[in-house]
């Protein structure tokens, strides 16, 4: 997004990256780059987008995701949106059951190298396209439902 701010009176555009809108920007980046098919990065997950509709008698979108149906994206949405599921694995993760230290640049097969077990004595790792990713586990929902025992 391309954000003009005036000062003295003169216009200066600067290019801003989706995680440094605030939640206004956000909802009108996403009502103008929005696509049925792509993957998005929400505090649930994880999450797809279907559709947006505009309901009669309302002048605001409806936006509906598989796992929820909201009229505010901004809020939901918390990394720039990608057609490639692959570009919304964070360090931390859980893909296909794996915890993710370390993911590299994708090569010029879109595949992506991503380590786990990583130390300094060396790692496993494991490189993945797209359709290789059966399941994906976000580290937000896993600290959402994870049970910590304490000595009392």
């Amino acid at each position: 997004m391309v954000k003009v701010n005036k000062i003295g009176g003169l216009e200066m555009k600067e290019q801003t990256s989706y995680g440094n809108l605030t939640f206004a920007e956000r909802t009108e980046w996403l009502e103008d780059n929005l696509e049925t098919g792509m993957y998005v990065r929400s505090y649930k997950g994880i999450d797809r987008f279907n559709y947006k509709l505009k309901r009669e008698n309302q002048n605001f979108y409806w936006y509906y995701f598989e796992k929820k149906e909201l009229t505010n994206p901004g809020a939901y949405v918390e990394k720039e949106p990608s057609y490639d599921i692959i570009d919304l694995i964070e360090v931390g993760d859980y893909v296909n059951g794996l915890r993710i230290d370390h993911i590299s640049e994708p090569d010029k097969y879109r595949k992506v190298r991503i380590a786990y077990h990583y130390s300094e004595y060396g790692n496993d790792d494991v490189s993945f396209v797209n359709s290789e990713i059966e399941s994906i586990v976000t580290k937000e929902q896993f600290e959402s439902i994870k049970y910590e025992v304490k000595d009392d």
